[in-house]
Parts: structure tokens; C-alpha cells; sequence
């Protein structure tokens, strides 16, 4: 079977779609995605050290004179301010590296973008099978969290280490989509479905035949 196709094969009919643009979809998209998340910080947080390191990053210092509101506000602000950042580039390089694949997969470009609710990888003049959504996020997966557990380990109990550890936790939980799109394969479309990914929406396509076996 191939990879992808232009043009949707015959006996394929359109079985569901969602867009992570729409309000509802995109809302608990991201409330999974927190979720995710906090549950990924909270067992490194618990399994490394025993306690929730994080507190101690918000907790202002007193002792260091009359200028500890000045410096703990600005440790909050360049803490926060290294978070973004560093979440939205392993974001941004991961859709990338996904679009990436992709090609490898389908011999054809897909383009990368971005709405308020997600950053995606739009194929959308393309039919693809479940192999083009599963192995560019497996791989790209493995390729970005390599650095970012290796900072985690080499950094430890450091402000840094928080920091490897919150972007890593944000990460893993930005790939909610995914998720969603992997579970649908395993326990929805166990017999195949062509998928096309116009931006943010999703849509299935499944066997007529499929359907009524």
C-alpha cells in the first residue's frame, strides 16, 4: 500500500474530521495538553527528588536584603521568559522535523504553521496512511527529547535542571494531538484510514467494506 495519495481512492468515504481550531476542540485540546503536562513534571519532580522542586523556584528569599522583591521578580520573569522560549522552538522544531519526515514518507512538501490553538503540519493536498502521522511523531519524539533529557541529567538539581524539565513536561504534553490521533488508530480505525491534514483539521477516510466486516 502506498504512503499517499492525490486523489482519495475508491470505496474510501469520510468517517470523522475535528479542528483543533474551533473553540470547543482547540480548549480541550490544550486543557489535555496542561494536563499532560503537570502529570509528566510531577512524576520526574516525585521520582528524582522526592518533593516538588518547583516550589522552591517561586519561593522568594528574604534574606537577601531590601532588594529581594527586585530580584525575585526578575528570577520569575527571565525563568518564565526561558520556558517560552525554549518550549515554543522544540514545538516549532518538532513540527518541522515532522514535515520533515513526512516528505521522506510521501515524496511531497507539507507545509508548517500556526493558529491559537496548535502548531501544525498541513499535508493537505494529500490522503495518507496512519505510517505518515505515527512515524514522524515517534521520531521526532526521540530526536528532541534527547537534549532536553540529557540537560535534565547533566544540569540535576540546578535552576537549570528545572528549566530541562519544565520545557521537556511542556513538550511531551503539546503532542496531545497526537495522542488523540494514535488512540483513534488503535482502538477506532483498527483496520486502516487514510488520513488528510488540511492546517488544523483532521479528517478520516475508511473503507465502505471496512465499515460493514
Amino acid at each position: 500500500m502506498k504512503n499517499c495519495y492525490k486523489e482519495l481512492p475508491a470505496g474510501y468515504r469520510e468517517a470523522m474530521s475535528y479542528d483543533v481550531k474551533t473553540a470547543r476542540t482547540g480548549i480541550l485540546m490544550n486543557v489535555a495538553s496542561i494536563f499532560i503536562a503537570v502529570l509528566v513534571y510531577l512524576i520526574l519532580d516525585f521520582s528524582i527528588f522526592g518533593r516538588l522542586v518547583v516550589i522552591d523556584f517561586f519561593t522568594p528569599d528574604k534574606n537577601l536584603g531590601d532588594l529581594w522583591l527586585q530580584k525575585y521578580l526578575v528570577r520569575i520573569a527571565v525563568g518564565i521568559s526561558f520556558f517560552v522560549v525554549g518550549f515554543f522552538v522544540c514545538v516549532f522544531v518538532s513540527q518541522l522535523l515532522q514535515a520533515a519526515f513526512a516528505r521522506l514518507l510521501t515524496g511531497e512538501k507539507s507545509k508548517v504553521g500556526a493558529s491559537w490553538s496548535a502548531v501544525y503540519v498541513d499535508s493537505s493536498q494529500l490522503y495518507t496512511t496512519e505510517k505518515v502521522t505515527v512515524i514522524p511523531l515517534f521520531a521526532t519524539m526521540a530526536i528532541v527529547s534527547v537534549p532536553l533529557i540529557a540537560g535534565m541529567v547533566l544540569c540535576n538539581s540546578s535552576t537549570w535542571g528545572l528549566l530541562f524539565r519544565t520545557v521537556f513536561s511542556a513538550y511531551i504534553g503539546a503532542l496531545a494531538d497526537g495522542y488523540f490521533m494514535l488512540i483513534l488508530f488503535i482502538f477506532v480505525f483498527r483496520k486502516g484510514c487514510l488520513i488528510k491534514d488540511e492546517k488544523t483539521k483532521h479528517t478520516f477516510y475508511v473503507k465502505s467494506d471496512n465499515e460493514r466486516s
